[in-house]
Order: structure tokens, then sequence, then C-alpha cells
């Protein structure tokens, strides 16, 4: 009965395996691998035309307002863009609209609101 059981499990975890990686082969609209083929957007200018939504961004500015609790206006030479930030993607020293940053993210696209910025990463330059 042991081996029943076994042999039924093995052939479960077979069968689970072979629809993981049929899955992880799918490269189309929807997958993860479509969205890194997408070019990173690095200019606010670029990410109000063009942005679709989780589409990779970079950009290089300052954040020269908190709107909200997790939200700031940042802004480039080319425009401004709300970012979302989180307390755990801070720098842990203190900067203010001066200081020149870099952030990593992603834009957010939903209907009926204007686009902004999850930020994944923010460096001090």
């Amino acid at each position: 009965m042991k081996h029943l059981a076994l042999g039924v499990g093995m052939v479960a975890a077979l069968g689970m395996g072979l629809t993981i990686e049929a899955l992880a082969d799918y490269q189309g609209p929807g997958s993860e691998a479509f969205r890194h083929q997408r070019p990173t957007l690095s200019s606010v200018a670029d990410v109000l035309k063009a942005a679709e939504d989780d589409q990779r961004v970079t950009l290089t500015g300052h954040i020269i307002r908190q709107i909200g609790r997790k939200e700031f206006l940042f802004q480039d030479e080319t425009g401004e863009v709300v970012i979302e930030i989180d307390a755990d993607v801070m720098p842990a020293q203190p900067f203010d609209e001066k200081t020149r940053v870099r952030i990593d993210g992603e834009a957010e696209k939903e209907e009926k609101k204007p686009i902004s910025i999850e930020a994944k990463s923010l460096a001090l330059l």
C-alpha cells in the first residue's frame, strides 16, 4: 500500500511539473517574459505618452513634493509624475527637493486614473 501511495504521489508531482514547465515556456501577452521585452522608459514624457501597465521605468530627477502618505511628485526635465514609494524603498539618509534621485519601478496605468509609478528602488545620486 505504501508503494502505491508513493507511486501515485510521484505521478502527481511529475504531472504538476510538466504543467508548470509548460506554463514557464509561454512568452506571449500577459507573461512575465513579454513584460520584460518592452523597453524600459527613461523620461516622464515617455511614461505619460506611451507607458503600459507594469512597464519598467527608470527615471532620474528630483522628488519635489510629498502629496500623500506614500505619494510624491517627481520631476525630470520633461515633466512631472506621481511616484508611490513604500517605506521599505525609502533610503536611510534624509533628502530634499534638491537631491537628485534615480527611481526604478513600474508604470501603474489604471482606468480613469492618471498614470503613476510604483517605485521598486530609489537611489540618491
